[in-house]
């Protein structure tokens, strides 16, 4: 964190706008949308049906509850998110997330943990452009 304030500090000494988004990123495996997702594998990475097939598979019917000591929940019906603790959920969150990346050439970005800090740099002149 004393790298981005740094950072922040020299390019306001240096007539820059900063920009700093804060982005936690625990929960954001659960907020997959399936029908994006499997888009995405079929226009951006060129997965043919029978492949789409098999993921939608994948991510389809599939339930979650809660358990306590005393009781548990009935089953309810998970619509979004990648599994956890699969081989496969990172990777496709890596896949569902990269087109987004794309856009963003001009960030710095700075991980640490489930965190993520997206750094801009602007000159003044830029903000009625």
């Amino acid at each position: 964190m004393l790298k981005v304030v740094g950072d922040i500090l020299l390019a306001l000494d240096s007539g820059y706008l900063a920009l700093l988004s804060l982005l936690d990123l625990s929960a954001a495996f659960d907020t997959v949308d399936h029908d994006t997702l499997l888009r995405r594998l079929q226009t951006s990475y060129g997965l043919d049906d029978v492949v789409i097939k098999w993921f939608a598979s994948y991510l389809s019917g599939r339930t979650q509850h809660v358990r306590t000591p005393t009781t548990t929940s009935l089953p309810s019906p998970v619509a979004y998110g990648v599994p956890q603790g699969s081989v496969l959920g990172p990777i496709l969150f890596l896949l569902y997330v990269a087109e987004q990346s794309a856009y963003d050439t001009d960030f710095t970005v700075i991980t640490a943990n489930m965190c993520t800090n997206l750094f801009t740099t602007s000159h003044n002149s830029a903000i009625g452009d």
